[in-house]
């Protein structure tokens, strides 16, 4: 095989670079949409209460919410580095079969970085002190907002298509169907699981809250 680029892989990438370019940007609209600012209705908990009750839920959930995002960037930067160098110094015609799993690969898991670096997981950045109980409420429905639109079927449907795009590449440009199944499979494997592991504390701790202010106070309204 010579330097030139093979048109195939150009055609791949072409390909990813395209449900990214339209795919990341739709995640963060929806996920923009679904962060609003809630209203907040005072009732009979002390603001001092209110501060403790958030504060004491949003540090039990930090290292998680770390814990998880680290390891699923970690992971996803691993896959695109170790794949994307395979694919590079797998040389000649032995390894024509081998390559564009490689390279599909490496795509794939790069877009699952970068979409991890582009949109943090809220909870990993619940680590100052907030100024008011305003900004801890607001803060407190981030987190509970962005975990419920990571369980919603957008973002099943973010997966299944970055999967399916890689299995499509492989199928009709590559011309390795048996590949194309398996990347299938074992991405949509890779990526629920991504989803399943997502925290979910955030989501719990806002509808205690509520019910907490409540019990006190008759009305608080966070809306999702």
């Amino acid at each position: 095989m010579n330097g030139s680029v093979d048109p195939r892989v150009t055609a791949g990438l072409t390909a990813f670079a395209m449900v990214a370019a339209l795919l990341i940007p739709a995640v963060a609209q929806a996920g923009s949409e679904a962060l609003a600012p809630p209203t907040t209705l005072l009732g009979l908990r002390t603001d001092s209460e209110r501060m403790d009750f958030i504060h004491g839920r949003l540090d039990a959930g930090r290292e998680p919410a770390r814990t998880w995002w680290i390891g699923w960037l970690a992971g996803f930067s691993t896959l695109a580095v170790g794949q994307g160098t395979a694919a590079l110094r797998l040389r000649g015609h032995a390894y024509d079969d081998l390559r564009p799993p490689l390279i599909v690969g490496a795509a794939g898991s790069a877009i699952g970085a970068i979409g991890l670096l582009l949109l943090p997981w809220p909870g990993t950045w619940a680590s100052n002190r907030d100024p008011n109980v305003a900004s801890a409420e607001h803060r407190l429905h981030l987190i509970a907002a962005a975990e419920a639109l990571t369980h919603s079927w957008k973002s099943h449907l973010a997966v299944t298509l970055v999967n399916a795009t890689g299995s499509l590449v492989l199928w009709l440009v590559f011309r390795l169907p048996l590949n194309a199944l398996a990347n299938f499979v074992v991405g949509m494997a890779v990526g629920e699981l991504q989803l399943y592991t997502q925290p979910v504390s955030g989501i719990r701790d806002a509808v205690e809250y509520r019910e907490w202010s409540e019990s006190a106070a008759g009305s608080l309204a966070i809306t999702f």
